[in-house]
This record gives C-alpha cells, sequence and structure tokens, in this order.
C-alpha cells in the first residue's frame, strides 16, 4: 500500500514501504497538470507490478481524466485508486470539478478512454452529477499475471 496526499504548497505525505514505477510515472504525469490548475490530488496504488502495456493504458486514461477534469470541469481535487476487486482490476478517478454534461459523453478523450478497456476486455462507467463532480470506472479483468 503507498498513499499520496498533495495539494498546492503542501509537502508530500508518504506511508510506504516502497514506490512503484507506475506511481511515479503517474506524478510526474499529473502533478504539473494540476500544479498548473492549482489543485490536489489523492493518489492510491493498492496493487503489485502491472504489465507495462496495462501501465500504458492506466497513465493514458489517467492523464485523459485529469486532464478533463481540471480544463473542463474546473477541479480542485482529483482522487486516483487503482486497486483489484476479486477478478478485476479497478481504476477510479473522482473530482469536485462540474461535472460532464451529456453532450460531452462522446467527446474523443472518454471515447477513447473507453476503447482503451474495451481493448482489455474491461469496461468504464462514468457518474457524474451537476457541480457534484465526476467519478470515471476504469476496470479490467485481472488475469493470471498476478495473483
Amino acid at each position: 500500500d503507498f498513499c499520496l496526499s498533495r495539494g498546492l504548497g503542501d509537502v508530500y505525505k508518504r506511508q510506504a514501504q516502497k514506490v512503484s514505477q507506475l506511481r511515479l510515472q503517474l506524478e510526474d504525469c499529473l502533478i504539473p497538470l494540476l500544479e498548473h490548475a492549482h489543485a490536489g490530488i489523492e493518489l492510491s496504488i493498492e496493487v503489485p507490478t502491472l504489465p507495462q502495456d496495462v501501465q500504458a493504458h492506466i497513465r493514458a486514461v489517467c492523464i485523459e481524466s485529469t486532464s478533463n477534469a481540471v480544463r473542463h470541469g474546473g477541479a480542485t481535487f482529483i482522487r486516483v485508486r487503482l486497486a483489484r476487486h476479486s477478478n478485476q482490476l479497478v481504476l477510479t478517478i473522482a473530482d469536485n470539478g462540474s461535472g460532464i454534461s451529456p453532450e460531452s459523453q462522446m467527446h474523443n478523450g472518454l471515447h477513447n478512454m473507453r476503447e482503451r478497456a474495451l481493448s482489455l476486455g474491461g469496461t468504464m462507467e462514468i457518474h457524474t452529477q451537476p457541480e457534484r463532480g465526476t467519478t470515471i470506472s476504469w476496470s479490467i479483468p485481472y488475469p493470471r499475471w498476478q495473483s
């Protein structure tokens, strides 16, 4: 387990035994986006090492959803959690922005995120409430590459 909480100007708070490569990559990609928007993040990675192709999909989905949340939704806080639930690897990205309008739900970035899940045998769900934020649940099967 490794958890990172960071708000603009805050000092990192870390409780960890080791830092995963995926965590470092996500921090490198997401923190500059969030700092530019004066937004904070909570990042929780609760799975062991994943194959490189799966990590690449996770990075792309995190970047797209975070960018959308701060650019289009005006979010000031993003919560990213990657965990195993039974036989699924679930990436949950929640923000406190303005939500996604129904017309925007087929935006190219959202479509691409959904296609990434489908290409790995998974799904993507979007839950949004006007002025209360959006939660994206992106999940794929958790096959034999990890037990």
